[in-house]
């Protein structure tokens, strides 16, 4: 998941806008947006996935200046370039300028040329908002993977059924309901004391996907051990883990003693 320069053009700010130039520079990925009005180069200063704002202002008569601050922003690590109120600045975008940002890939957004109504803030909010978002969206991906890993230890990649039950354990504990946490704990009560039956059990239905033989493999332990070890979860539970749906809510409640760590 990332926000790029393509996506930006789907916001409100930007829907009415056209890209002029640079198209092979769509997929960059954005993380941040500045406005530019004038260009130092003695400022070496790289920050990458930038999308910047600007009029060219400073440099509205000159266009071969004009070209040299695209070079500067793209060598700075800029991944794109909105432009406001062209018509009424630069009286129009010269095709220098457009040659410019087509060799060096770099996007030159057009916003309504003569429409001084439209604000850089409004583009500065909402890719801003985006960028968050999806940093957020990011976020509670990796602390699903997290708590897959606990989950499924025997596991180097998980499906998306794996990652959605995880996500359902972080949002059960970040929303600390007790009366739905105390629901999935008292599934797995009878036997929490019992390690070694605990143990065998989540081996059993989460680790060996209900296989005698895997189980005996991944806990290391011969398969007339795992067998008893399994009745006898059965007569503490006083229920068939082998039927639905009940094998779910006790494979839920062994997954979130995982994440628990219990």
């Amino acid at each position: 998941m990332s926000i790029t320069v393509r996506d930006c053009l789907n916001l409100p700010s930007l829907s009415a806008a056209r890209l002029v130039a640079g198209h092979q520079g769509l997929d960059n990925v954005v993380t941040t947006v500045s406005v530019i009005e004038f260009d130092d180069y003695e400022d070496d200063f790289f920050v990458p996935n930038e999308i910047v704002i600007t009029s060219f202002y400073s440099v509205k008569d000159d266009v071969s200046e004009q070209c040299r601050i695209l070079e500067h922003s793209k060598n700075s690590g800029d991944v794109a370039v909105v432009l406001f109120y062209s018509d009424i600045v630069m009286r129009g975008i010269d095709s220098r300028l457009l040659d410019t940002a087509n060799r060096i890939g770099l996007p030159l957004i057009v916003l309504p040329e003569d429409n001084i109504k439209l604000k850089y803030s409004d583009v500065i909010s909402e890719v801003m908002e985006a960028v968050v978002l999806d940093k957020q969206a990011q976020a509670q991906v990796d602390d699903s993977v997290t708590l897959a890993k606990k989950i499924y230890p025997h596991e180097n990649s998980f499906n998306f059924w794996q990652l959605s039950l995880a996500e359902k354990c972080r949002n059960l504990l970040i929303n600390h309901d007790p009366v739905e946490l105390q629901t999935y704990q008292s599934i797995i009560d009878p036997i929490k004391n019992s390690e070694d039956i605990m143990d065998t059990l989540a081996a059993y239905l989460i680790d060996a996907d209900s296989q005698l033989s895997r189980t005996a493999e991944l806990t290391f332990l011969h398969r007339n051990t795992v067998i008893y070890r399994l009745n006898k979860a059965r007569e503490l539970l006083g229920n068939d883990f082998n039927h639905m749906p009940y094998k779910y809510e006790l494979y839920f409640a062994l997954a979130l003693a995982r994440v628990m760590e219990f």
